[in-house]
């Protein structure tokens, strides 16, 4: 008998662990919704994500800039960067030393430019925590945007940082 050129990808169901070809939506056997991980879906959505962002920070730039608000608003957004951009560099370097010692090292030591090749060149590894970091840096050009001209005159009267 001939073998058929034909070859599924198998997927186990999580409940019962049978076994489904690839596409199925349900199991064949309990009917459960089978986890099929789509490895476009997290880069769609985180961008999707920073696009409403954005969207909703320029309205909100435009609107709240005038106001009171503007620099408690910017100072919490400074607050909430600055834990994202740990948070996504300590993940970064944990992934990089799962990758390779010389990722990990070279992530210490050379981290903007190491950071970027390590995004091009393992991505499996690198996206995740890259996004986040990403995300804390829009957040902080926002926030930046946020704090009024007149913010900088005032720290200009006290001797400030000559902004």
């Amino acid at each position: 008998m001939e073998q058929s050129e034909f070859q599924y990808e198998i997927i186990n169901c999580q409940k019962c662990g049978t076994a489904n070809i690839k596409g199925d939506v349900r199991c064949r056997r309990c009917r459960t919704r089978l986890k099929v991980r789509n490895p476009l879906m997290v880069p769609l959505v985180v961008g999707v994500g920073l696009v409403v962002v954005a969207l909703l920070s320029g309205l909100a730039i435009y609107v709240i800039r005038g106001t009171g608000l503007a620099v408690p608003l910017a100072l919490i957004m400074f607050f909430i960067t600055s834990i994202l951009g740990f948070i996504g560099g300590l993940w970064l370097l944990v992934e990089g030393f799962r990758a390779s010692p010389i990722w990990g090292l070279g992530l210490i030591f050379f981290y903007p430019i190491v950071s970027i090749l390590f995004l091009i060149l393992k991505p499996d590894y690198a996206l995740k925590p890259w996004l986040v970091t990403f995300a804390g840096m829009i957040l902080f050009i926002i926030g930046a945007l946020m704090i009024p001209d007149s913010f900088f005159e005032v720290i200009n009267q006290f001797g400030g940082a000559g902004f």
